[in-house]
């Protein structure tokens, strides 16, 4: 029989005590209290609601956790966060490392007042509490739909916009949200539906028809309005529109850089861990990204980066 990991801690240090309260699932809360005494950071707990007569009882858990100036490195770019040794994963504040450390073992300090939902992040928690007032201060100036956060409101967009970034990896046909991509993928699993209108030959996937149909009509073109690119797919046309738009639905948690494709956050998102996994061959400069190491080598050739 296996048995679970223990939760992972930082060293135990008597200066850092944060105690919380874990409460069974079935507690109804009233309301969370917070205690800023201790070294500026939260002391969880509940006045936890009667049932049958009879106070639930909670389980105290207290956790030490020792974050010293070890925990402090060099993520890159001269720049040094609060980094956490399991993940990898930095912050600007100590008091966010603790945080996000404690969410390691399943600890969540901040609950809703209102519903008991608890959060890791008191910004989480805040939004949270937006549901609760019928607050949506994010308007879509379209169709005038409110939001309670940006994020929502822009993907929101996308349907006004015609916007579809979810692409099919097998037709290339674009959708607005990965729901759609996922129906839209179980069909190429059922079967074939893919049938020439021209002559009537079936194709296992719209890709191959796509390539057929260029047989009796030449090949297709989709052309942007805005600076005459042509794509070979209308979901790649779709995606470029994005740039002209200035639509970038996909957001850094870290610093809320906003990025047009899944794949530029992602690339993104190892500056932030301080991943450097290319390095010049011929000084040993080490980079986050290929593109980046590139550039860099034209230095020792004298090269320009770009020439006109």
């Amino acid at each position: 029989m296996m048995h679970s990991p223990r939760p992972y801690f930082a060293n135990i240090h008597p200066e850092f005590m944060f105690p919380f309260v874990m409460a069974p699932p079935s507690l109804h809360f009233r309301h969370p209290f917070y205690n800023h005494d201790l070294l500026g950071y939260p002391i969880g707990g509940f006045h936890i609601a009667e049932e049958n007569g009879q106070k639930n009882r909670v389980e105290r858990v207290d956790v030490n956790i020792k974050i010293d100036d070890t925990y402090y490195v060099d993520v890159g770019g001269d720049q040094k966060r609060w980094q956490c040794r399991m993940c990898e994963k930095s912050y600007t504040s100590k008091y966010n490392l603790v945080t996000h450390i404690l969410g390691h073992s399943g600890i969540k300090p901040h609950a809703c007042s209102q519903c008991g939902k608890l959060f890791k992040q008191l910004s989480h928690l805040h939004t949270h509490m937006l549901t609760h007032q019928g607050t949506r201060p994010h308007k879509c100036l379209v169709c005038n739909k409110a939001f309670t956060q940006t994020s929502h409101l822009k993907r929101h967009m996308m349907q006004h916009s015609d916007v579809k970034p979810y692409t099919c990896g097998i037709c290339g046909r674009g959708f607005a949200y990965p729901s759609e991509l996922k129906a839209h993928e179980t069909k190429h699993e059922n079967g074939r539906d893919n049938i020439c209108v021209e002559c009537g030959l079936d194709f296992p996937t719209l890709a191959q028809l796509k390539r057929h149909l260029t047989s009796h009509r030449g090949p297709i073109l989709y052309q942007c309005n805005e600076c005459d690119k042509t794509f070979q797919y209308p979901s790649q046309l779709q995606n470029h529109m994005m740039k002209h738009k200035d639509i970038r639905p996909y957001i850094c948690t870290e610093c809320g850089m906003e990025f047009i494709q899944p794949h530029h956050l992602k690339q993104h998102s190892l500056t932030h861990k301080g991943v450097k996994e290319h390095k010049c061959g011929i000084c040993g400069r080490e980079f986050t990204l290929l593109a980046n190491m590139k550039r860099h080598v034209l230095i020792h050739t004298n090269i320009r980066a770009y020439q006109s």
